[in-house]
């Protein structure tokens, strides 16, 4: 049994959770070396919006581009 694991849909707000995520692991290292304790926990907050921007609604509808760059429309038709 072959599991297809290729993306045709869009990756809803991935730049702003790879942005996110490298600002909470900034803090979080800064955070911990420090021993401030508020820095970790707005570290964690970061962190916990950007997965939770994984669960948001993407810009909705059709025509959103795939990850390969062609719209779900193109998909569909054969072109």
């Amino acid at each position: 049994m072959l599991i297809d694991r290729s993306r045709r849909r869009a990756v809803s707000h991935f730049k702003w959770r790879v942005r996110l995520f490298g600002a909470g692991a900034i803090l979080a290292v800064v955070g911990i070396y420090t021993d401030v304790s508020w820095l970790i926990n707005l570290a964690i907050a970061v962190l916990a919006v950007g997965i939770l921007l994984r669960f948001t609604p993407g810009r909705g509808g059709r025509g959103l581009s795939t990850v390969d760059g062609a719209s779900d429309e193109d998909a569909g038709s054969g072109h």
